[in-house]
């Protein structure tokens, strides 16, 4: 089963104010994932976190605890399950690939051929990448809503 961290760096726990003062909002929020990452490696090699990571770790929201209410996870599902806050029934990524019926093809969770890929790396992928699969906002959608700066 897939060991969520998740990391959300920018206060998304305002501090308790009085009703009327204004909350600062955070400027950037960031949700780190490590799969398959026990929680006690965070403290374990807590020394050797450097720079952004060690910011993560030490002033972020740590959720060490994190699990998916359904049997066992793959990358793209547990993910996208984190990313929406919904089921993969609901946002319709249920495996790291699936087949297509209509092609006859395997289908690769984020891959688009609509979307030019960003740049080759070491191992060139034929299509771009997008999230295009998925069915309905995601956590970014409804963040943005909420303050659309």
């Amino acid at each position: 089963m897939l060991t969520a961290l998740a990391f959300v760096l920018g206060a998304l726990q305002a501090p308790e104010l009085p009703s009327e003062t204004a909350v600062e909002r955070p400027k950037l929020v960031v949700i780190f994932v490590v799969d398959q990452m026990i929680p006690e490696h965070l403290d374990r090699l807590r020394a050797h976190w450097t720079g952004g990571f060690k910011r993560f770790v030490e002033q972020g929201r740590r959720f060490s605890e994190a699990h998916y209410d359904y049997a066992g996870t793959e990358t793209c599902p547990g993910h996208t399950t984190l990313g929406t806050g919904r089921m993969p029934w609901k946002h319709g990524i249920v495996a790291n690939d699936w087949l297509a019926r209509e092609e006859n093809a395997d289908i690769y969770c984020v891959a688009d051929a609509a979307v030019e890929p960003v740049r080759q790396l070491a191992r060139p992928y034929a299509d771009g990448r997008s999230p295009r699969a998925i069915r309905g906002p995601g956590l970014a959608d409804f963040l943005e809503a909420a303050d659309p700066k």
